[in-house]
């Protein structure tokens, strides 16, 4: 799996307009091949900064995702709303299923 997270600066008084545009690319990524999770965030210290969290079941899926109609309108649109380019972070994950996870969390200490 594929996580990416990505952080877009708005411009100053344009975060409602920005998140009201993303409204149909965020709807559009829902349904696409490939996207487990897709979740916008809005940073708690910073007015003007967005993030998106999203999972997919692959690289190709995330890359397809980049080439989406829904997307390309959203990124072609949102270039006078935000500062600069958007900030990509990819990371490759693993499923963990319910065992794996209490044998890590189990070696947490305790207080």
């Amino acid at each position: 799996m594929i996580v990416a997270i990505t952080s877009f600066k708005t411009k100053p008084g344009k975060r409602a307009e920005f998140i009201e545009l993303a409204q149909d690319c965020i709807k559009g990524t829902h349904a696409e091949v490939g996207n487990v999770m897709y979740v916008a965030l809005l940073s708690p210290d910073d007015e003007e900064t967005i993030f998106y969290v999203e999972q997919w079941e692959s690289l190709e899926t995330a890359l397809a995702h980049l080439q989406a109609p829904h997307y390309l309108t959203f990124s072609k649109q949102s270039v006078e709303l935000r500062v600069g380019e958007p900030k990509v972070e990819l990371f490759n994950s693993t499923k963990l299923t319910p065992e794996d996870f209490k044998k890590i969390y189990d070696q947490i200490p305790k207080k």
